[in-house]
């Protein structure tokens, strides 16, 4: 799964912010806030990665309990979903 072309991450007075740019700004306008891990994630998420990949990522990254991380990642590549970012 990765990021659709089309979308980039910036980072803006401190925030990440994930826009629609090129042809894809003219169909869609989309802006995604992002906190410090979903940058981490959709910084992954460049690359055609596997999701076990992504998960055990962001467990050693920020040494958090993996079942934690499995449910806000989750939550995540949904949110993603809905905004049709996501090439799976």
């Amino acid at each position: 799964m990765k990021i659709k072309d089309g979308f980039e991450l910036r980072k803006f007075g401190g925030k990440w912010l994930a826009v629609t740019v090129d042809s894809a700004a003219e169909e869609n306008n989309i802006l995604i806030t992002l906190n410090e891990t979903a940058a981490f994630v959709w910084k992954l998420l460049g690359s055609d990665l596997e999701y076990s990949y992504i998960l055990s990522s962001i467990v050693e990254n920020y040494e958090v309990d993996e079942e934690i991380a499995k449910r806000d990642l989750d939550n995540f590549l949904q949110i993603c979903r809905e905004h049709g970012v996501l090439d799976e």
